[in-house]
C-alpha cells in the first residue's frame, strides 16, 4: 500500500490539533467564548466561537475558531489584521463547513474580539 505525501494541509491539521483546546488544562483566560449563534430554523443552529492564540500588539490578533452545530464542524487560525482588514486571512481550516459560509455576524463578531483589547 503507498502512503499518500505530507501536504500543507497535513500540517495545517497539525497545527491546529496541537492548539486545540484541551478541556482538562483550559482556564478563564483561554477558554473559547461564544461570539455568534447562527439560527437554522426550528431548533437547529450552528455555534460561532473564538480564542486568542497571539496578539500582535495592537496590530491584529490571531484566533482559534471553532464553528459547531447543524451545519457540521468547522475550525481554523484567523489572522485578523486590525489596521488594514483587508489583509485579514486564514493562517489554517479544517472541518465541513467553508470558511466562506461563515456569517458576517460571525466575522464581525471575530475582529471585534480581536482589535478590541
Amino acid at each position: 500500500m503507498a502512503r499518500k505525501p505530507f501536504t500543507f494541509h497535513h500540517l495545517a491539521i497539525a497545527g491546529l490539533a496541537a492548539i486545540a483546546p484541551c478541556p482538562a488544562l483550559a482556564d478563564d483566560a483561554n477558554a473559547l467564548s461564544h461570539v455568534f449563534e447562527e439560527e437554522l430554523g426550528g431548533v437547529y443552529s450552528q455555534g460561532w466561537y473564538a480564542q486568542t492564540v497571539e496578539n500582535r500588539n495592537g496590530s491584529g490578533t490571531n484566533l482559534y475558531v471553532v464553528g459547531d452545530g447543524k451545519s457540521g464542524d468547522f475550525h481554523g487560525i484567523l489572522s485578523v489584521d486590525c489596521d488594514t482588514p483587508q489583509y485579514s486571512k486564514w493562517l489554517a481550516t479544517g472541518g465541513i463547513v467553508s470558511p466562506d459560509a461563515i456569517p458576517s455576524e460571525a466575522v464581525i463578531g471575530f475582529r471585534k474580539m480581536a482589535c478590541e483589547n
